[in-house]
């Protein structure tokens, strides 16, 4: 079993920290990635960390957006493509060039939103969202409990993806173009950009 493997299985049995263990061995071993950074994100989400997960998930996002800097730079079809599917009045308010990307980066956009939003001061204010993030925080650990859950609180995955489409995707894409350092793009050193 690799290191991921092993912090996955760690994460199943809520041994957060034994988890967080594994990827930092990882990312010593084989250094780090947008993968890897969502990971830990997780994992800090799980621990009601929600600061601290998003930060990775910006620095996660970053390492992303720089590779899709890169792809549009070098005339990229799929990535030239996926910006012309934007509408143009779309275009035209995003804060860089790259940040159309994040239309096709939706999961991003969804992980930064949760760990955003779900929280008791968001609950006070809108109460439907807490059943939604504890689906969420079932997914995130992955140990099949969501199934049951859905049945308890009366959802469905698409009742609860119309739920993150309506609420935690334009949280999660007004904080995201807000956040992201994107004059920075060119710079990998997300330690730096996002955790000093």
């Amino acid at each position: 079993m690799n290191r991921i493997e092993q912090a996955m299985q760690a994460k199943k049995k809520k041994q957060f920290d034994e988890a967080l263990q594994y990827y930092q061995l990882h990312q010593r071993e084989q250094g780090i990635s947008a993968g890897l950074l969502h990971s830990i994100a997780k994992i800090y989400y799980l621990k009601s960390d929600g600061e601290i997960a998003l930060r990775f998930h910006l620095a996660a996002t970053h390492l992303t957006l720089h590779m899709d800097q890169i792809l549009l730079q070098n005339e990229d079809e799929q990535a030239l493509q996926a910006l012309k599917r934007l509408p143009s009045e779309v275009r035209k308010t995003l804060p860089h060039d790259v940040a159309g990307m994040l239309y096709v980066h939706l999961n991003a956009i969804n992980h930064i939103a949760h760990s955003l939003l779900d929280r008791p001061a968001t609950w006070q204010e809108k109460p439907e969202l807490q059943p939604i993030a504890k689906l969420y925080a079932a997914r995130v650990l992955g140990d099949g409990s969501e199934h049951a859950l859905y049945e308890q609180y009366n959802q469905t995955p698409e009742s609860m993806q119309q739920v993150e489409q309506k609420y935690y995707l334009p949280a999660g894409f007004q904080y995201a173009f807000q956040q992201i350092k994107w004059q920075s793009l060119g710079n990998t050193d997300v330690r730096a950009l996002y955790f000093t």
